[in-house]
């Protein structure tokens, strides 16, 4: 046989075993792949819940302000045996897309600004041969940036103390410093607490009793979460200085109803006085107090009565020592008393 034939005989055999083998392996992955795709199950429009976190490197200096409940629409396809896994993933709530925001170097000094997180399918954590499909245009999250700052504040008292009580407490600390969005610190004037109904004791602020309490400062502004040092403040009473009054021969008057049939007096002079002790605020002037007999209460009865006296006294005035109160009367009728002199003690 010629050389030359045989060469070429050679050269088709092989040509033609390869082209067969070709064909062979093109036949069986169009195999694999019809296969592969008649094993597929797909499961349409299902929503995914996003987490996004700002960079904990940046955690001290920014907040992300998001709108909370996120979720994104996704579309899976796999094998039965894949989907099943993602399937049990999505009943107890394990499919999470969790992004990690950063704010850019050309943002660094902004105070707020706004932002969009893009979500991709490689943000969705979905089992080994499962692909997630994400609609454009509905896979963005949008966010807030503030940045933090830090302010020293006074803080407000919010309680039911009114009037002069209120006067009478201090705030330890007087200020607090707060952490928090630095426009929002800017416009801020005071820091308010909780609203604590004190539980101080006008008879102690009367008796110059030392009260104190802790009260919790708010710890959000505006809606948004601020850092507050110290957390809570104290809340105490102010020693007012008091003073002890002794007054000698306080006149003692008669309150007497109107077309009183009688005149009253006292059968001595020295019952128609009084001396007491008694403590309240420091003044420049001696406290006016007023000592009284009612006779207003019962019908008067001709003759010697026993009455006792009423003490009226200055607001934040208490009295210190008891004194005797019962007083001897006569109540001499009208037409009597004009035939007779004028009557010891002080008449109405």
């Amino acid at each position: 046989m010629d050389f030359k034939i045989f060469s070429n005989w050679m050269k088709f055999k092989w040509v033609d075993r390869f082209s067969s083998l070709a064909v062979a392996f093109a036949l069986a992955l169009m195999a694999w792949l019809y296969g592969s795709n008649r094993d597929q199950e797909i499961i349409e429009n299902v929503t995914v819940p996003v987490v996004v976190s700002l960079n904990s490197l940046q955690q001290d200096n920014f907040v992300l302000d998001v709108v909370s409940n996120m979720k994104v629409h996704v579309s899976f396809s796999g094998s039965p045996l894949k989907i099943r896994e993602l399937r049990r993933s999505l009943e107890h709530d394990e499919c999470v897309s969790k992004i990690e925001y950063s704010v850019t170097e050309d943002r660094l000094g902004e105070h707020k600004f706004g932002d969009n997180v893009v979500i991709t399918e490689s943000d969705i954590p979905v089992p080994k041969g499962v692909r997630a499909r994400l609609v454009d245009g509905k896979n963005k999250i949008p966010v807030t940036v503030y940045r933090l700052g830090e302010k020293l504040i006074p803080v407000r008292l919010e309680s039911g103390m009114e009037g002069s009580a209120f006067s009478q407490v201090v705030i330890e600390p007087s200020s607090v410093l707060v952490k928090g969005p630095i426009e929002i610190l800017e416009r801020t004037k005071t820091m308010p607490t909780h609203f604590t109904s004190i539980p101080f004791s006008p008879m102690a602020f009367q008796n110059n009793v030392l009260q104190s309490v802790r009260v919790a400062v708010v710890e959000e502004l505006e809606g948004k979460p601020v850092r507050v040092l110290p957390a809570k403040v104290l809340v105490r009473s102010i020693p007012e200085p008091k003073k002890i009054y002794e007054l000698s021969d306080v006149s003692i008057r008669f309150l007497c109803p109107s077309n009183f049939a009688f005149k009253p007096r006292f059968t001595d002079e020295r019952s128609a006085k009084l001396d007491i002790k008694i403590q309240g605020p420091v003044l420049n002037d001696l406290p006016k107090i007023l000592a009284y007999i009612d006779l207003t209460a019962r019908p008067g009865t001709p003759g010697l009565n026993v009455e006792s006296v009423k003490l009226q006294l200055p607001r934040e005035f208490l009295l210190l020592e008891e004194f005797a109160r019962e007083r001897t009367i006569e109540l001499i009728p009208l037409e009597a008393a004009k035939k007779t002199t004028v009557p010891l003690g002080t008449t109405p």
